[in-house]
């Protein structure tokens, strides 16, 4: 019997977790009841962070845009 102390969650590769913030990112940005300069400014930093980040964001942006 294993004990469930050691059982360890499922890595999450580098660019799934840049796809999941930038996922976060487009839904707090769609849920948002008032978007602020200040998250404006806050998404533009995290994108500026690096290419992936904005890669990713871009995309899942256009996909969101393709089910409106």
């Amino acid at each position: 019997m294993s004990d469930p102390k050691q059982q360890a969650e499922p890595e999450v590769s580098a660019a799934e977790a840049i796809r999941i913030e930038a996922a976060d990112w487009i839904l707090k940005q769609r849920m948002a009841a008032n978007w602020t300069e200040q998250d404006r400014h806050a998404l533009a930093a995290w994108q500026a962070q690096s290419t992936a980040h904005l890669l990713a964001y871009l995309r899942l942006e256009a996909a969101w845009k393709q089910t409106d």
